[in-house]
């Protein structure tokens, strides 16, 4: 006897009550008086035969979907977003909307009783003050993955992880906990014996627990690093650290343009924040950055492992597309 599926005017018929009239397969199945498996099969020869050809259109809103896809696809990321920019765009506009895509991410990632990491910086203290609102609030808890800054500088305290937590937990109407240290150490062993203490234990704990964690992905420049903005290294130490190979920093960690941190352990061992290999077991790990100026240092922090999704916008994009290619190209 004949196979249904093999029966092409009923593989057209199933495509047109499927695809034109709108009909769920279940319908369709009971009017043909046939099995759904069946109708599912037909549907699958429909577009195999050529009856049937799907086509993706872009809103055109999405102006960089293909390159997010490249991304992607190069770097082994979980996903890209890349922000949208205007030619004449102000900083404080770009600012703006990138934060209105980490903000976007965030709401329709996050889930109540999620544990969330987040660092330090202007860029992510940005998106905790973004205007975008938060359609209902999210039971979580915002957990500091790195100690404050103790400068008084008032902008300063405002963009240290401490705060930027509080400032996160408010725009969700969630929870937050605080991690009360220095974010960097005169001396490696201060630190150890530091977190030995119990509530760093506590802490520390805390951190086995995260399913995401958010972070700003940091330059190594003279001009522009908050490590030298907050005086933990002069201008000449970061020249002699970028000579040595440096390009950028996670949780204020250094790390080379392939990810490695070992080379930098003389500053890094100091740094009061998350291990590396915690931050690395971390399911989705944010990082978040723009400017063609940190290509190099959001590279870095994704071949090292420390972020799979990366939220930028679309200067800091093509030039590590740029990067890509010419490495490509060799």
């Amino acid at each position: 006897m004949k196979k249904f599926v093999d029966d092409i005017r009923l593989i057209y018929k199933c495509c047109s009550l499927y695809y034109e009239d709108d009909w769920k397969q279940q319908e369709i199945a009971e009017y043909l008086s046939i099995s759904r498996a069946s109708v599912s099969r037909m549907l699958q020869m429909g577009k195999e035969m050529g009856m049937v050809k799907v086509e993706i259109c872009n809103p055109g809103l999405l102006t960089y979907d293909r390159m997010e896809r490249q991304l992607e696809r190069k770097l082994g990321l979980r996903e890209v977003i890349i922000a949208e920019h205007q030619p004449f765009d102000t900083e404080e506009e770009k600012t703006r909307r990138l934060s209105e895509k980490a903000m976007a991410y965030l709401c329709h990632s996050l889930k109540d009783d999620d544990m969330v990491g987040v660092s330090m910086g202007k860029t992510l203290y940005n998106v905790a003050q973004c205007k975008r609102i938060v359609p209902h609030p999210i039971a979580c808890t915002f957990v500091p993955v790195l100690g404050g800054l103790s400068r008084e500088n008032p902008f300063e305290i405002k963009i240290h992880s401490n705060q930027v937590a509080i400032r996160f937990a408010e725009a969700f109407g969630s929870n937050c906990i605080q991690f009360f240290s220095p974010a960097i150490f005169s001396d490696r062993t201060v630190l150890q014996g530091f977190l030995k203490e119990m509530p760093m234990q506590n802490l520390f704990r805390y951190f086995e627990k995260l399913s995401m964690v958010v972070m700003g992905i940091g330059e190594s420049s003279v001009v522009g690093s908050t490590l030298v903005q907050n005086e933990y290294m002069t201008s000449g130490e970061m020249e002699q650290m970028i000579e040595e190979g440096v390009v950028g920093d996670i949780c204020l960690r250094l790390f080379d343009k392939d990810g490695d941190m070992e080379r930098f352990a003389h500053f890094n061992d100091r740094v009061a924040s998350i291990t590396p290999e915690s931050l690395r077991r971390i399911d989705r790990r944010v990082g978040i950055t723009y400017g063609s100026s940190k290509a190099k240092a959001a590279l870095g922090a994704v071949r090292g492992g420390y972020v799979n999704v990366l939220i930028t916008d679309a200067d800091c994009a093509q030039r590590m597309m740029d990067i890509l290619d010419e490495k490509e190209s060799e």
